[in-house]
């Protein structure tokens, strides 16, 4: 396995396996497309490592970020012109 930077190891299980796992248990419900796997999937990238990389505060805004163009389709600045 590749060396992955530490803060995406937290929680006992690093974040591309908790994505991986989310993922493949989304891709087999057909209400869920490619594009919000997706969605899901940076959502997930970005609230792992609150606080852990970047300033909490900016990952918690992306993975809100992530979770609005999940539900409406747009990111936060194409809604609020930001």
């Amino acid at each position: 396995m590749s060396e992955y930077a530490s803060h995406y190891k937290q929680g006992g299980m690093q974040t591309a396996e908790k994505i991986e796992c989310v993922c493949n248990v989304l891709k087999t419900s057909s209400e869920i497309s490619g594009a919000k796997i997706a969605d899901v999937a940076h959502a997930l990238k970005y609230s792992d490592r609150i606080g852990l990389k970047d300033d909490a505060e900016l990952d918690i805004f992306k993975t809100a970020d992530w979770l609005h163009r999940l539900i409406t389709g747009k990111f936060l600045n194409e809604v609020y012109g930001k």
